[in-house]
């Protein structure tokens, strides 16, 4: 009897091994198809604006921000689509008059005009940042944006994510991380 007992006892220790092995197997793919493709994110191009931006939504955003004249042809956009085609555009007005001690002025458009989100950004980042990526991350239509800033800790910069919530972006968190590394 106890021959048989322990023959038992290998066979059921052989059979939690590979149960243990199936559910880390199964457990490592799921974290890593999460972290390929729910945390990724892009760095859209800038373009100029007068190419992209019809001319009264450009007209709009220039009068809302300046009563002096700003170049048209220095004003830049990103933009961005929903998931049934409909865009915003993140401005980066290139303008000193728009900038101070903490940074640049950038807006977020919808197509329609509405002014969806204003956002305070140094644009002088370590090399190899950027200053504003979209994140594969959507609460809503459109996708998250992540701003990207400088700290007074050596190598760490914060990203910031401002996500599309009740018909505008609205800070939805921040993390820290080493400068190089994508974090979001």
């Amino acid at each position: 009897m106890p021959k048989q007992l322990k023959k038992y006892n290998i066979k059921l220790l052989i059979i939690l091994m590979l149960l243990l092995a199936f559910l880390s197997l199964t457990l490592a793919c799921f974290l890593w198809v999460f972290n390929s493709s729910s945390n990724k994110s892009r760095t859209p191009t800038w373009e100029s604006a007068k190419d992209v931006v019809n001319e009264r939504l450009l007209k709009q955003v220039l009068a809302s921000v300046s009563t002096n004249k700003l170049d048209e042809k220095a004003v830049k956009v990103m933009p961005i689509s929903s998931s049934d085609g409909v865009h915003v555009f993140v401005f980066d007005f290139h303008s000193p008059q728009l900038c101070g001690a903490g940074g640049c002025l950038y807006q977020v458009y919808h197509e329609s005009g509405k002014l969806l989100l204003q956002v305070i950004a140094n644009p002088h980042l370590p090399p190899k940042e950027d200053l504003i990526r979209v994140s594969s991350r959507a609460l809503q239509a459109f996708p998250c944006l992540i701003f990207t800033q400088t700290t007074d800790m050596e190598n760490i910069v914060s990203r910031t994510d401002y996500c599309f919530d009740s018909g505008r972006y609205t800070r939805f968190g921040d993390t820290w991380t080493a400068v190089g590394s994508l974090g979001n």
